[in-house]
């Protein structure tokens, strides 16, 4: 048994590390240790989402308000989105052409293609 229940040392050990890492780095992190069961899954979503906390509580907002409304131009923020979205579905279709017919991708392969491009 590790140092703190269920947790083995060396797991412990790899978390530590993995901290000192990032405090170097000057940046700030969360990182939960546990055991591999089924409940490690529900652990590393609450790591997920208390990483997400902290990160938003130790954020500084340094924009200066308005007497007036701010006014948005919705129309062209939806064009220029409307425009990307056409520029990326094409780019994956492209992909799909691309992994289909001349590397001969099964699905899995594809799907995994267009997913990290």
């Amino acid at each position: 048994m590790g140092l703190c229940g269920d947790i083995e040392t060396k797991t412990l050990a790899q978390a530590n590390n993995a901290i000192n890492l990032f405090s170097e780095k000057g940046s700030r992190t969360i990182a939960v240790a546990v055991s591999e069961d089924e409940s490690s899954s529900h652990f590393r979503l609450v790591g997920l989402f208390a990483n997400d906390f902290v990160t938003m509580t130790i954020a500084t907002d340094h924009a200066k308000s308005n007497d007036s409304p701010n006014k948005w131009e919705i129309k062209n923020i939806t064009l220029s989105s409307f425009i990307l979205g056409l520029f990326f579905g094409l780019e994956d279709l492209v992909l799909v052409y691309i992994g289909l017919n001349y590397f001969q991708l099964d699905f899995d392969k594809l799907q995994t293609l267009v997913t990290f491009t």
